[in-house]
């Protein structure tokens, strides 16, 4: 039998259990009991029964006793050997490594999870909302809510929702993102529809339709990342299906960026294809770019699929993808993300319209 005082690593496991089987023990543990037994270097050790248990101190680098390996033997004609002490050190040594290994991941899990319930607390996250336009029209048909974190050191917001899916907090902040988004735009004017990024498991929590019931849910568009690893996707079509009937649409982000969107595409079968930046970048000079570009609108076209072009910077870009088809776009072109009061004053100027 192999024991352990607290949840421990697999390696620590197979560690303390490696000392049993090469002592030919019935039973070895690591216990976090202060108390001190006869020392392994003590010669008056030697030849003691393994009637009772034995240890030898865990020392960790900085020199503190984490705790004792020990081992038992239920007989008691076995004699304990100075060879057998110093195999018991060794595992001891290694068990201390492995124990160290799990001390500074349990402190980082600490950081990470005390960072985002930081970010949590009112006045750490704030929106951003990026135009989409309507290119024919000249309009802007939709806003994309952008979450940026007020605290330092600053950090990307994608790093902060990885690292808190990282601590299972992830649902919690991406819901907490669209809520505040949510609430600030259902006091604005106008029916432009409304994209929030989503992950699969949020989708999946069924937290997210009262969530997105503070404005019409027809306005909403669910943006679902291309990059995002989906293990189910009968699963996340069970769920999607109902939001979907309250009028939700569904956008692959990113497409084009790799191949597992392919797989998000077909098997999530969008009313919304979004262009990743890194297919429109520099499109008007790239004719392989230009190539993908024209297929993917070319298949949006014959599935009823809309499509977006993201990350539109200059002037050829835009030309360029006119001329491929494409009639909705947004990047730093067209505009840059604002504040909700910069939104307001766009949605409310008619010069907004582009030319």
């Amino acid at each position: 039998m192999t024991l352990l005082s607290e949840p421990a690593s697999e390696s620590l496991h197979a560690i303390v259990k490696a000392a049993r089987d090469h002592l030919k023990m019935d039973v070895a543990f690591v216990s976090l009991s202060p108390q001190r037994w006869p020392a392994a270097d003590d010669d008056a050790a030697e030849g003691v029964p393994f009637g009772k248990p034995w240890q030898v101190p865990v020392t960790l680098r900085d020199g503190q006793v984490y705790g004792n390996l020990r081992c038992l033997s239920m007989g008691t004609d076995r004699l304990l050997s100075r060879r057998d002490l110093q195999t018991l050190e060794a595992f001891a040594s290694v068990a201390a490594h492995l124990i160290e290994v799990d001390l500074h991941q349990d402190h980082q899990v600490a950081e990470k999870r005390s960072r985002v319930s930081a970010a949590l607390e009112s006045g750490q996250m704030v929106i951003v909302y990026q135009p989409i336009y309507n290119v024919d029209m000249g309009q802007i048909a939709a806003v994309e809510c952008l979450t940026r974190f007020q605290i330092l050191p600053y950090r990307t917001p994608d790093v902060w929702f990885i690292e808190a899916g990282e601590v299972g907090l992830g649902i919690e902040l991406e819901l907490r993102a669209i809520e505040l988004a949510l609430h600030e735009l259902s006091a604005l004017p106008g029916t432009f529809d409304i994209a929030v990024n989503v992950s699969s498991r949020t989708i999946m929590s069924e937290r997210l339709l009262p969530a997105l019931s503070v404005v019409n849910p027809r306005r909403i568009i669910l943006e679902i990342t291309e990059h995002e690893h989906i293990e189910n996707y009968a699963c996340l079509q069970h769920f999607l299906e109902p939001l979907r009937l309250h009028g939700v649409q569904v956008t692959i982000d990113d497409a084009g960026a790799g191949y597992a969107n392919m797989h998000h595409i077909i098997n999530i079968r969008p009313e919304r294809i979004k262009l990743d930046v890194s297919l429109t970048s520099g499109i008007d000079a790239n004719a392989i770019k230009r190539a993908l570009a024209a297929a993917l609108i070319e298949f949006a076209r014959q599935t009823q699929t809309s499509i977006i072009a993201e990350g539109v910077e200059t002037a050829s870009e835009y030309d360029t993808l006119r001329t491929l088809g494409v009639h909705t776009m947004q990047g730093y072109y067209l505009n840059r993300p604002v504040d909700l009061p910069q939104l307001k004053a766009l949605l409310l100027d008619a010069d907004t319209q582009l030319s």
